[in-house]
């Protein structure tokens, strides 16, 4: 799960102060990925934050979620579920690319994960990001976002 904003920036702990003095982060928009972990994910930080005036987050409510596919997590082809040590016996170079984070050498039934996942990742930005300054625009104020994903 992560915080930030369209123009940007993460979020921590800061946030905007209220009027009893406690930092208050209002979240504008979620965002999350259509597996079941991510949702699952989300519902526990749901359940998990105080409700009522002086919460420290607020959500907009589960039904105004934005479920993005982009948003999935990497996709491994025929390693999905091996052992490390069944990579990197049977795999000994791409395991290694992988270790080292080497986009290009990681190649898997002839796809190059690392790069997809980039991809997919470059295009939710994009997504995000114009549909986040448009109501940046019409709110007059900039908005943060949370992510949920795997």
């Amino acid at each position: 799960i992560g915080i930030g904003s369209a123009h940007g920036g993460e979020s921590g702990s800061s946030g905007s102060q209220s009027g009893s003095g406690s930092s208050k982060v209002s979240i504008k928009s979620v965002y999350v990925s259509p597996l079941t972990r991510a949702r699952h994910t989300l519902e526990l930080l749901r359940s998990s934050v105080p409700r009522g005036p002086d919460a420290p987050l607020v959500l907009p409510p589960p039904s105004e979620d934005v479920i993005l596919p982009n948003l999935r997590e990497i996709d491994l082809y025929s390693w999905q579920d091996r052992t490390k040590d069944y990579l990197r016996a049977r795999h000994p170079q791409e395991y290694a690319a992988w270790k080292k984070g080497d986009p290009n050498g990681v190649v898997v039934d002839g796809r190059k994960p690392l790069l997809e996942l980039w991809e997919r990742a470059g295009k939710v930005w994009e997504e995000v990001r114009s549909a986040e300054l448009l109501r940046d625009e019409e709110l007059g104020e900039e908005s943060r976002v949370l992510y949920s994903s795997h």
